[in-house]
């Protein structure tokens, strides 16, 4: 190398980490139809109550990380963590879902909804036609997830109660 610089290997190093995922059998199509976009709201703007937040900062002290997947028919909540903090990270997750709030996240969240389905979308009758061809015309699917269908009616407390009536383990 020139000017006699040299290059030094090091060993790479590696931390063991882990992924664990709840998965709750819910999702859009589950939504009253007056209530469009409250299983949206629901599960991303789920957070932290901060009266745990001893709980927060040991799950981010062990690597945790969060993370929602939403489809019509189901709702996953996942945590990563280091592998060690395991029943740190699994405890984090269990106050997260079952024992999280809604914050001013959420009426964010319920803005940008209500902006989306303002917004002309040329492909939207083309798709509201290829969703009643494919799944009939009064099924779920047909509306479900689709931001521009989402209710003027939605509200934290909507977004609250629908928590509770489908993102809770049945044992």
């Amino acid at each position: 190398l020139p000017n006699g610089l040299r290059v030094v290997l090091l060993p790479q190093t590696t931390v063991p980490t882990f992924d664990a995922r709840l998965v709750f059998r819910a999702g859009t199509a589950d939504e009253p139809p007056a209530l469009r976009g409250v299983a949206t709201i629901a599960a991303h703007a789920l957070t932290w109550d901060l009266r745990y937040r001893d709980d927060l900062f040991a799950f981010a002290s062990a690597g945790g990380l969060t993370s929602t997947d939403l489809d019509t028919d189901r709702t996953t909540f996942a945590v990563q963590g280091i592998d060690t903090q395991l029943d740190v990270v699994l405890a984090g997750l269990r106050r997260w879902v079952l024992e999280g709030t809604y914050d001013d996240s959420a009426l964010d969240l319920m803005a940008a909804l209500h902006r989306a389905a303002k917004r002309v979308d040329d492909q939207g009758p083309l798709t509201d036609a290829w969703r009643a061809a494919l799944f009939g015309a009064d099924h779920p699917y047909v509306r479900a997830g689709i931001a521009r269908h989402a209710s003027r009616r939605l509200s934290i407390s909507a977004a609250a109660q629908f928590r509770n009536a489908h993102y809770t383990p049945d044992n």
